[in-house]
């Protein structure tokens, strides 16, 4: 596994802008580093590039003309997804913890999604139930199912790892704590 560098945090912080989230950094020192780094700058030239298109791509899917860059379109939205998977991800650990994020900025990401995924995230299981948990009314909310579809959506953020294992432990399951911290360290190697 090789070690996160300084234009990986970079990276990710201005995928995240691309989607209207929030940076782990202020845009200034980011615009600072994409300006003396040329790989990041060149990465944020074609992530402003992929943007664009993104933004005619609804078109250009129905007429079937996708254009030459398709290996890096397709990186490009898969990135924006696990983007925002991530961020849904957080959406259910506070809702499985009672504090939802307003339902409009929430509605946004899972709009963002279905436009990025060209409704094609609706045929999968894990974006359904997502889907499903995120538009309901608060109080048909099952916290522990919010809590498990978090940690499916990003297996690797502690927070929200920590979050079920404590619920499990919580509802006396210690044994299926152990075997799903046991299977998240092995993810890790």
């Amino acid at each position: 596994m090789r070690a996160v560098t300084r234009c990986d945090d970079v990276r990710q912080d201005l995928c995240r802008l691309a989607v209207g989230g929030e940076p782990s950094e202020p845009p200034e020192i980011l615009a600072r580093h994409a300006r003396d780094c040329s790989p990041c700058r060149d990465y944020a030239d074609d992530l402003a590039g992929v943007s664009r298109w993104l933004e005619l791509w609804p078109a250009a899917r129905e007429r079937g003309s996708l254009g030459a860059d398709d290996a890096l379109v397709r990186r490009a939205c898969l990135a924006l997804e696990r983007e925002l998977g991530a961020r849904l991800a957080r959406d259910l650990l506070e809702l499985g913890q009672g504090r939802p994020r307003d339902p409009a900025r929430r509605r946004l990401d899972l709009l963002r999604l279905l436009v990025l995924s060209g409704g094609s995230a609706l045929r999968r299981p894990l974006w359904r139930a997502t889907l499903r948990l995120l538009t309901a009314r608060r109080a048909a909310v099952d916290c522990r199912g919010a809590l498990r579809l978090a940690l499916q959506l990003d297996p690797l953020g502690l927070d929200v790892a920590l979050a079920y294992l404590s619920q499990l432990e919580k509802e006396g399951r210690r044994r299926e704590a152990d075997e799903v911290a046991d299977r998240l360290i092995g993810q890790l190697q």
